[in-house]
């Protein structure tokens, strides 16, 4: 399996009860009649840190019910202790995960030796493919290249999403990739030059409220058509920047998708919603970048 084109890390629609299974089934259905090629479950994007292990795996259920076998679906693993990651690896394999996404453990930092030892242990004990995920902005732990390069010969890392931001990093990032694992860029700013650049694709949070605009993107890019495609990336710039501009990212994506007439529920505590000035000039700025149907 390769993963590539526009992969959706999904917001998880929440109510007080927990996940909402309908909601989150709508969502997933929403997102592959835009054509995305992924979806994302239990990332960033989608509270996975906050999220409890019965709303983390009842959430993958869902999702992979819903996606039936049609785009890929990975499980991401965020976690303060390698036996914690060892645990939510197996139960994403449990829940019918394809590919689990690690990222670098958190709260503490660690040294490069250590973070090797981490993801070298969960690569060679992982019953599934493994995408790693470079945060550091959320961790505090950044991976340096070598330490990425001694980790690419493991046959089950299968791909690599980068959040850093860094244009720098990512293309050190192309150079060592082995052949056959994909370079994913985690930041919707940066699609464009990350694909000329050599990226397989984009993991991109505002295609859950414009899964069409981002597909759209992505297609222009292959296909060549950059004045299109400068557009296109103009356009999500402008979007990822009314959903930064709020207090919380995703409370901004839910109002978004509210605002859409899809049920997108409640941020995961301590988070809490966006208040209604701070929704509406989000969902304006969306509007009037043609990005909120």
């Amino acid at each position: 399996m390769r993963l590539e084109g526009i992969v959706v890390p999904i917001v998880t629609p929440l109510t007080n009860q927990g996940v909402d299974e309908e909601a989150a089934a709508a969502l997933v259905a929403d997102l592959i009649r835009s054509k995305v090629h992924g979806l994302f479950v239990g990332g960033t994007t989608g509270e996975g840190p906050l999220l409890s292990p019965e709303e983390r795996r009842t959430l993958l259920r869902v999702v992979r019910r819903e996606a039936a076998g049609r785009i890929p679906v990975l499980a991401g693993v965020a976690a303060v202790s390698t036996d914690q990651a060892r645990m939510f690896v197996e139960w994403a394999a449990e829940d019918g995960a394809d590919v689990v996404v690690v990222m670098t453990p958190y709260f503490y930092h660690y040294e490069q030796s250590e973070l090797r030892t981490h993801l070298e242990t969960i690569l060679e004990g992982s019953p599934l493919p493994v995408a790693l995920y470079e945060i550091p902005s959320r961790t505090g732990n950044r991976l340096r290249i070598e330490t990425v390069r001694a980790l690419m010969p493991h046959e089950r890392l299968v791909a690599f999403k980068d959040s850093s931001g860094d244009m720098g990093y990512f293309l050190r990032l192309l150079q060592v990739a082995r052949q056959g694992v994909p370079v994913l860029m985690g930041d919707d700013a940066l699609v464009l030059p990350a694909m000329a650049a050599g990226a397989a694709g984009g993991v991109c949070g505002l295609a859950n409220v414009c899964p069409a605009v981002t597909v759209n993107l992505y297609n222009a890019i292959r296909a060549g058509n950059l004045s299109l495609a400068q557009r296109l990336q103009q356009q999500v710039i402008v979007g990822q920047n009314a959903i930064l501009a709020t207090s919380s990212i995703p409370a901004a994506l839910k109002a978004a998708l509210i605002a859409r007439g899809i049920r997108a529920g409640i941020p995961k505590p301590p988070l809490v919603p966006l208040s209604a000035e701070a929704s509406e000039q989000c969902c304006a700025a969306l509007r009037a970048a043609g990005l909120l149907e």
